[in-house]
């Protein structure tokens, strides 16, 4: 007898066979049906620890903050990406103030199952490369079953790095929010490999903090 379907792979299997209900009115790319219909990667735990985890964000002349994105911080959180470059799909939030950003990471925690050659670590992606699609009341009429979509993700801690296989690689990433955590909402539901990446050429990889974290500039 097969096992009951966790709520995020039901939500899934919702998104795959009809996923305008998630996107509306915006265009469904082939690169977003190749990330919805992806096979599982070897180096993520889909049923423990992989989840979106927290942003890193710093305004013009000011320092380093971190906000957890959990279940009450999830609409400031949303609203912080729309207002560095984020798009929000479906939803009626009020228009955020301007806000001169200097730096935004969005990080997802990544657990990986044993002999992957880590532990965990974050794989992470700017704002510009995130679109946020509110669920379809059908999925839940209080608590619309909304995804998200992070493009271009790269590892962003030293043990994933050491990693070749993830670290020359850039990976999209699928989220679905089932409010079944409160802390960790967010779901990692798949993970598809997004092409080549060179980390010696990019920008974000400049400066890490005490956590082993490195921020974007």
């Amino acid at each position: 007898m097969s096992k009951p379907m966790r709520k995020w792979e039901e939500l899934r299997c919702r998104m795959r066979t009809d996923p305008a209900a998630w996107f509306q009115d915006t265009p469904i790319e082939n690169r977003d049906l190749d990330l919805l219909n992806a096979y599982p990667v070897s180096f993520v735990d889909y049923f423990k620890g992989s989840f979106l985890r927290k942003v890193y964000h710093m305004k013009a002349g000011e320092g380093f903050k971190q906000t957890d994105w959990n279940v009450e911080e999830d609409v400031e959180s949303k609203q912080m990406i729309a207002s560095a470059g984020g798009k929000l799909i479906g939803f009626d939030f009020p228009p955020s103030e301007p806000t001169d950003w200097a730096s935004m990471t969005v990080n997802v925690n990544i657990q990986a199952p044993p002999g992957q050659g880590f532990e965990w670590g974050y794989l992470s992606t700017s704002p510009t490369n995130i679109r946020i699609f509110k669920g379809p009341a059908f999925t839940c009429e209080l608590h619309p079953w909304d995804a998200m979509i992070l493009r271009d993700c790269t590892p962003n801690t030293s043990s994933m790095i050491n990693v070749i296989k993830i670290s020359r690689r850039k990976w999209d990433i699928l989220l679905m929010k089932c409010c079944e955590d409160f802390d960790h909402p967010w779901i990692v539901a798949t993970v598809l490999d997004a092409g080549a990446f060179d980390p010696l050429a990019s920008h974000r990889f400049l400066e890490t903090s005490a956590c082993d974290c490195t921020f974007s500039h």
